[in-house]
């Protein structure tokens, strides 16, 4: 236990943990709504939607590996921060659309924002960790996470020993 709370008072693991949720918190609010506004608003057909989601997807996986190349790079602290922003705005903008040549790029880069965010998150952490805390911890932790967003990616073809 008080190894967790060292973490939780470490402040930046805190910025890390907060980009990571503000990302999935914008994921999360539009997902919700997004598949209704779609049919609903722009009359696009579940298969419509499905290819939507698919796009994005895609982009997302595309993204990842190249944006963790470009975070060991340019800073892990740069490309995350720039996932924040590029999902708040996403999130900010899509609501405010009504054409679907305006909602498709605000959901790309909802795509792009997320890859950002996961693909220098768990690295972050870990080069944090092993500065202050138990290297050895880090590592497994950030190698885990991986597996599990390669899996996420993936959807239901990568998922079965991702938990491991």
């Amino acid at each position: 236990v008080a190894a967790y709370l060292r973490l939780l008072a470490d402040p930046g693991v805190m910025a890390v943990v907060g980009a990571m949720f503000a990302g999935n918190a914008c994921i999360a609010m539009i997902e919700v709504f997004f598949p209704v506004y779609l049919n609903g608003v722009l009359q696009q057909s579940r298969l419509a939607i499905g290819f939507i989601y698919a796009a994005q997807t895609s982009l997302y996986t595309c993204c990842v590996p190249v944006l963790g190349r470009r975070g060991g790079l340019w800073g892990r602290w740069r490309v995350l921060m720039a996932g924040v922003v590029v999902m708040g705005v996403a999130t900010f903008a899509m609501p405010r659309v009504d054409d679907l040549g305006w909602v498709l790029p605000t959901w790309m880069l909802n795509g792009i924002g997320m890859a950002c965010i996961d693909s220098c998150a768990s690295p972050a952490l870990a080069d944090m960790v092993d500065l202050r805390h138990s290297a050895k911890h880090a590592r497994a932790r950030a190698a885990k996470r991986r597996r599990l967003a390669g899996a996420h990616a993936n959807g239901g073809s990568g998922g079965g020993g991702a938990d491991g």
